[in-house]
């Protein structure tokens, strides 16, 4: 298992709280994708998820484009190898 993150945050509705409150950081590997002017997720959330993740498992790809997944070579190429990562 892993998680591949585009423009993610972390939610405000009161439903979503516990999914919140973990005594441990997410061990899975993650990868997010964070754009530093992303208008979508509220201010600072791509960074406040990546929080929720053990810092040795969880990478941080940043951009500085809004809320997409840049398709640019240099960025498709770290998809890339983080998918592969995943298989083995």
């Amino acid at each position: 298992r892993f998680l591949l993150c585009c423009g993610g945050f972390v939610g405000a509705a009161p439903e979503l709280g516990a999914l919140y409150e973990r005594s441990a950081p997410i061990a899975m590997p993650s990868l997010h994708v964070v754009g530093e002017g992303d208008g979508v997720a509220p201010g600072g959330g791509g960074e406040e998820l990546v929080r929720l993740f053990c810092p040795a498992r969880a990478e941080v790809v940043r951009h500085g484009g809004g809320h997409f997944m840049p398709a640019g070579k240099r960025f498709v190429e770290r998809y890339v190898e983080f998918l592969d990562a995943q298989r083995e």
